[in-house]
């Protein structure tokens, strides 16, 4: 997610590669399945991805123009892609739904207060992201508005807590602090 958003901040737009994640994605929530809080965690952070990927898609879709009915396999593509961008849409409404009722506030407030303690007041200034900054302050709950590397922050404050808690000897090469 880090190098996505950094490839967003360098271009100034979603990138088509946000894409590619979300195989990832579903192979972590095969994994996170057995743990509640942790798969509600996964499918949060794939929300996040997933508003990235509509983001890129309406922003291209909004300066697109209909093809000329004539050439059908152009309307073909455009009326495809209409239809994925419909069914995306309501896949990250129910992936919102779902991860945010299996890790709710209250959920991270009780079981992961460092994590909660660690949010910030929201100052546009202080949110966005720049260049190699990766330490950059988050709001909980995660919400279609999170940025990515919000996400990021989040999950690697949760998956940590979390590891201690569970005693998992777990040392992660990324500084975000």
């Amino acid at each position: 997610m880090i190098s996505f958003a950094a490839q967003d901040n360098k271009s100034g737009e979603h990138t088509v590669t946000w894409k590619s994640i979300l195989a990832y994605c579903n192979f972590v929530h095969r994994r996170a399945r057995p743990f509640p809080l942790l798969f509600g965690l996964s499918l949060q952070l794939t929300a996040v991805c997933h508003e990235m990927v509509l983001a890129g898609d309406m922003d291209r879709h909004s300066k697109s123009t209909p093809p000329d009915p004539a050439d059908q396999e152009s309307c073909a593509k455009y009326i495809k892609f209409k239809a994925e961008l419909a069914r995306n849409f309501k896949a990250v409404k129910g992936m919102w739904s779902t991860g945010l009722s299996m890790l709710p506030a209250s959920k991270l407030q009780e079981d992961f207060p460092k994590t909660w303690e660690g949010q910030a007041e929201p100052n546009p200034e202080e949110m966005k992201e720049m260049p190699g900054k990766y330490a950059v302050p988050y709001r909980l709950p995660l919400t279609s508005c999170s940025t990515a590397l919000e996400a990021v922050r989040v999950g690697h404050s949760v998956l940590s807590e979390w590891c201690k808690k569970e005693n998992v000897d777990v040392t992660s090469k990324i500084v975000l602090e």
